[in-house]
């Protein structure tokens, strides 16, 4: 599995040259480059604080990856990974993981140890569900979950998640919204496009800091949605924000 980059294996002597740079400025980047598997002397790198493996043909996250404490970034999207070692949920000042176009099923409810995590992305998987313990991201501002098997989502999603502004599960088969997400002190984007959903909360149109709701393709047709009660008030947000981007 691949981006939309042409992969072209590195040299030893480029792969070289980037881990001796990589020491002097905690970045290191390898995306593209045929890897099949993390060689373990980048995992003993604990300085890095940016490490970039995306668009390779990794299958596994080896065990040592808690070495890397002072890790901020963790990009290994567009590879083969299929489940996340427990050791993941280590990397305590962790801001942004993207794991998106993998073939990860499950979420460990371990997910709640990142409590430094300031971007969730998973989208493109094969997750069929979430664990409710995802609302313990305090820190958390952006999820991303589109584009995979969900069904539901847990129903006190909302009893948490204090910092997220965005959450985006379009394309998947979810059924019910639920009710607990009006209680997201600074949710503004719910992406709901693509699914199965047949009814919608009113809460979250009439008390809300909702300002975007994507429900398009849905089994809800859209003029039912715009009747909903509440929905005026949902404009009135919507119009309020888009008012204060074009001053």
């Amino acid at each position: 599995m691949g981006n939309t980059s042409s992969s072209t294996k590195i040299t030893s002597t480029q792969f070289h040259s980037k881990i001796e740079m990589s020491k002097k400025t905690g970045v290191l980047t390898l995306p593209n480059s045929k890897i099949e598997e993390i060689p373990l002397y980048i995992l003993s790198l604990t300085n890095l604080k940016s490490l970039d493996l995306s668009g390779n043909r990794i299958t596994r996250i080896p065990p040592e990856i808690k070495q890397l404490q002072n890790l901020k970034i963790l990009n290994l999207s567009y590879n083969s990974i299929i489940e996340l070692p427990q050791e993941i949920f280590e990397l305590k000042n962790l801001k942004t993981l993207n794991l998106s176009h993998n073939q990860i099923s499950n979420i460990s409810i371990d997910i709640q140890k990142l409590k430094n995590l300031n971007q969730l992305i998973l989208s493109n998987n094969v997750i069929t569900s979430i664990p409710k313990e995802i609302n313990q991201l305090s820190s958390v501002t952006q999820i991303d979950l589109s584009s995979n098997r969900i069904q539901n989502l847990p129903d006190d999603i909302g009893n948490g998640l204090e910092s997220c502004e965005e959450i985006n599960v379009s394309n998947n088969v979810i059924v019910h919204v639920p009710v607990s997400i009006a209680k997201m002190p600074r949710l503004k984007n719910l992406k709901l496009n693509n699914n199965s959903i047949v009814d919608f909360p009113n809460e979250i149109l009439s008390n809300s800091t909702v300002c975007f709701i994507e429900i398009e393709n849905n089994v809800l047709p859209e003029d039912k949605f715009r009747e909903l009660d509440g929905y005026e008030k949902y404009c009135e947000r919507r119009k309020g924000r888009i008012d204060q981007f074009i001053k």
